[in-house]
């Protein structure tokens, strides 16, 4: 039996603290959550705060009082409208969540977002397969080539069929799912899963015993499969005695991801149940891509480099701007030039962003996700792009 020890930290500041000591590129995720409407993109989210210590009791979309849904408008109508960030620490990583809207009027939140992320996290309701604004932004990420993990929620729904979700998602997003995961049962009945990685289970049940027969039985079905498509588990399988480790499983998993985006990993699970997030955060770490330049640039030698994808007008603070940090660091007071308008700008501050809330921070570093306030003329193009939301 597998457990999972929830970090602890005594206010959100020490989990910011934690967050910001993570400035190895190779260790942050820049991670976009998308769906269908109602897949439970949010109460996920919800969780994953839960686990990393930012929040210390679970909210509900239902009650309004989710910390990713700050809007009134977005607590009145139980939808997400606005894609939000923030920023978490897990197993010494850093990872920069959005959760974008799963409602098709606000598909455009979802495209900007994408733009910016290193992979994503595409979450299906067990009980309904891939849907049509799934098919929808799974196209988006194809569009900004994207790797993407994908996550059947809902495992506990009374019409949950995960047979029907796995053929779906070769049908409509026509790739090979790679099941890492096998349930324990199904609706009422289901109580956690088997990580076929680590031959543990993870159940809410602490009194459900599973046969290390059916164990080592699904397990091999997964060594199998991987070694019908990457030659290393094919030599290991077949020429090598000793077992093989959930480290060369999951460095299999990472090649294909990286070869071939044909193939991808699938986990189960229940948010709302809260079963199933700690391995979907050990996922994250594991199986996408770390932060890193634009694919085929060579902005590296250019010091500081950043994209503008989104742009917010906050009472306070006035115009918000959100940057995606590709090269050098983010400084309060620093002057930078607008490739755009071939103007020069000045960064009065420098956030974190947490959700509603804006961590001032002396400097940011690349690989990261920042939110700058002072910028002029940058704000022109995404006022444009806002227009269509609320």
């Amino acid at each position: 039996m597998r457990t999972f020890q929830r970090y602890t930290s005594s206010t959100r500041l020490q989990v910011f603290q934690n967050a910001t000591q993570i400035v190895d590129p190779q260790r942050i995720r820049n991670v976009g959550i998308i769906a269908h409407i109602d897949a439970g993109k949010t109460t996920t989210v919800e969780r994953m705060l839960y686990h990393a210590g930012f929040i210390r009791s679970m909210g509900n979309v239902d009650d309004g009082n989710t910390t990713m849904d700050y809007m009134e408008q977005e607590r009145e109508r139980g939808i997400t409208i606005t894609s939000a960030a923030i920023t978490i620490p897990w197993n010494k990583h850093r990872i920069n969540l959005i959760d974008t809207p799963g409602h098709v009027d606000f598909t455009i939140e979802v495209e900007r977002s994408l733009r910016v992320l290193d992979g994503a996290v595409a979450i299906i309701d067990a009980s309904a397969g891939v849907e049509t604004q799934s098919l929808t932004v799974w196209r988006q990420a194809n569009r900004y080539h994207v790797p993407r993990l994908i996550y059947i929620n809902k495992m506990d729904k009374p019409t949950a069929n995960l047979s029907m979700c796995l053929a779906s998602i070769r049908q409509k997003f026509g790739v090979e799912p790679i099941l890492l995961h096998f349930p324990l049962g199904h609706g009422k009945q289901f109580t956690g899963m088997i990580d076929l990685l680590n031959e543990t289970q993870i159940s809410s049940n602490e009194q459900l015993k599973i046969s290390s027969e059916l164990v080592t039985s699904e397990r091999l079905k997964l060594i199998e499969k991987l070694a019908d498509i990457d030659d290393k588990i094919a030599d290991l399988l077949l020429f090598n005695d000793k077992p093989i480790s959930s480290t060369q499983l999951i460095e299999a998993i990472c090649r294909l991801m990286i070869r071939d985006q044909r193939y991808v990993p699938v986990l189960v699970g229940s948010s709302i149940k809260n079963i199933g997030v700690p391995t979907l955060l050990d996922a994250i770490v594991n199986f996408l891509p770390h932060a890193r330049t634009i694919p085929g640039s060579s902005i590296s030698n250019m010091g500081t480099f950043m994209y503008i994808f989104k742009t917010v007008h906050d009472r306070q603070k006035l115009p918000l701007s959100f940057a995606r940090i590709y090269s050098g660091s983010v400084k309060r007071r620093m002057s930078l030039f607008n490739a755009r308008t071939n103007e020069r700008e000045q960064i009065n501050k420098v956030f974190l962003p947490f959700a509603d809330n804006m961590e001032d921070i002396d400097e940011i570093r690349a690989g990261s996700i920042a939110v700058l306030s002072g910028l002029k003329e940058s704000i022109r193009e995404c006022e444009s792009l806002l227009s269509v939301t609320l």
